[in-house]
Parts: C-alpha cells; sequence; structure tokens
C-alpha cells in the first residue's frame, strides 16, 4: 500500500532529536525561571512594607493619633499598631483605648516576612536602632502625613535585596532602585 502525501508522519529518530532539544532548553532556562521566582517574594515582601506604610498613613490621618510600623528582626514579622490619642484622659473607664491592641484585630494582626527573606538592614534617622532598649524598633506615621525617616533592606537567602525607603515629608514608602554604572 503507497504512502500518499498527505499521510506523512515523524521517525523516532525525528521525534527523539524533538525531546532532546526541548530537554535542552528546558536545562537552560530553568535556572532563570527559579531566579526570577525567588525574585518575586523579595518584591513581594517590598511590596508588604509599602501596603503597610499606606494603611499606616491612611489611618493616621483619619483618626488623628499616630500609628507605628513595629518591625520584630528576629521574629521576622511586621505589625501594625497605634499610639495613644494624647489628648484623652488615662483614667477616662469610657476609652477604648484602654484595651490593648487584639490579635484579631485585622488591621493589627502581624505579617511574616516572605520564606527565606530576612531583615539585613534598619535605619531609623539615618542611623540602625539600639538593640539593647527592650523595644523593637517601630516607624512613627503621624496625622499631618508625616513619617519617621527610615529605611529597610531586606535580602534574599544571603543574595538578592530590596531597599524600602519611607520618606520623612511625605510620609510615603516606595522601593529604591539601584542605580546601574555606566
Amino acid at each position: 500500500m503507497p504512502r500518499s502525501l498527505h499521510q506523512r508522519r515523524f521517525t523516532l529518530l525525528e521525534l527523539l532529536l524533538v525531546m532532546v532539544v526541548i530537554g535542552i532548553t528546558a536545562g537552560l532556562l530553568a535556572p532563570r525561571l527559579t531566579g526570577s521566582i525567588a525574585g518575586q517574594r523579595l518584591q513581594a515582601q517590598a511590596r508588604t512594607v509599602i501596603s503597610l506604610s499606606r494603611k499606616a498613613r491612611a489611618l493616621a490621618a483619619g483618626e488623628g493619633r499616630a500609628y507605628e510600623l513595629v518591625i520584630d528582626r528576629e521574629g521576622k514579622q511586621l505589625r501594625l499598631t497605634c499610639r495613644r490619642d494624647p489628648l484623652a484622659e488615662a483614667d477616662d473607664p469610657d476609652d477604648p483605648e484602654r484595651e490593648a491592641v487584639r490579635e484579631e484585630s485585622e488591621w493589627s494582626r502581624p505579617i511574616a516576612f516572605a520564606e527565606d527573606v530576612t531583615l539585613s538592614d534598619l535605619l531609623l534617622a539615618g542611623e540602625a536602632p539600639a538593640e539593647d532598649s527592650g523595644l523593637l524598633p517601630a516607624i512613627r506615621f503621624r496625622p499631618d502625613g508625616t513619617a519617621d525617616d527610615a529605611e529597610l533592606e531586606f535580602t534574599l537567602s544571603g543574595k538578592d535585596t530590596v531597599r524600602v525607603v519611607i520618606d520623612p515629608h511625605l510620609g510615603q514608602a516606595r522601593v529604591l532602585e539601584e542605580e546601574v554604572p555606566q
């Protein structure tokens, strides 16, 4: 039975050759894809800091009192806390701020760092915070829209880094882009 031109089939050798080419291509691209996924975790951490900063700034402006972004380097987590209203009486029994911040409060829930991400550098007002004070470092966001000057550098597995800077005048956080030498 003669084959027609419309019934052309691939040989086993051709199929094996295509499989080898696909395997080599996948082997060359896999490290790049893995690095891309790891880099996404680092960028996600930066976006988390920026989001929490925006939330703290909005809550501070809306409620007229300072909020803080507390950084727990050892526990590898971030959380928002509110400062006590300075105009409220300390012994007022109806003061809602007498209760401690509860874990179930959605805005005060601790948020863990992304997997394999560590806080490698923290500067508050240009200086590293004192570790022996017993208090966790915090970035304060004030009702007038200003914030503490701060820089946070996150590192992924000791290699890649991303730096988040909080502008003290605007109270806004942004990722500091690395300058590429030319």
